[in-house]
């Protein structure tokens, strides 16, 4: 599977898919898998085939900046898109701005340790400073997926 697969499974199953606009705990207007925007609002509908191209360009578009804004070969990954994925999974929620900004970022960028990745990574998973169950696990697992494409050396 190819990073963008990868990152789309993992989107698509903590998501759901909505076909009409609800707000999430946020208070954003969201749509299909998680898609917000100035173009959401409480009357907009979408379909599956619609939001599936959409999140592949927005995955593209995601990919290509967290490229250029991570050192992956500071942590000697053995399978860089399975990092790469769990990386887009966590920009795509919390955006790409937040994630430039991030004690996280430098973190990774500065080689680890795997434990403080851990921590910061596990830190997003609240909206409007409450705790969500399902963001937590959420995180939990972008983090095991990041994790899984590092040399068992990196990781002490």
């Amino acid at each position: 599977m190819t990073t963008i697969d990868l990152a789309t499974a993992l989107i698509q199953k903590w998501e759901g898919f909505h076909t009409t606009a609800y707000q999430c705990p946020a208070g954003i207007w969201t749509i299909g898998w998680g898609r917000t925007g100035k173009d959401v609002g409480p009357s907009t509908t979408t379909s599956p085939a619609g939001e599936a191209k959409w999140l592949s360009a927005r995955l593209t578009q995601d990919l290509a900046q967290v490229e250029k804004l991570v050192k992956l070969f500071l942590l000697k990954p053995t399978n860089q898109d399975r990092c790469l994925a769990a990386l887009l999974s966590l920009v795509y929620n919390i955006g790409i701005t937040n994630f430039k900004n991030s004690t996280l970022r430098r973190i990774i960028n500065e080689g680890g340790p795997i434990h403080l990745i851990e921590k910061h990574w596990l830190s997003w998973n609240k909206a409007k400073g409450k705790e969500l169950k399902g963001l937590t696990n959420r995180r939990k697992e972008e983090f095991e997926l990041f994790k899984s494409g590092l040399q068992s050396q990196a990781l002490s």
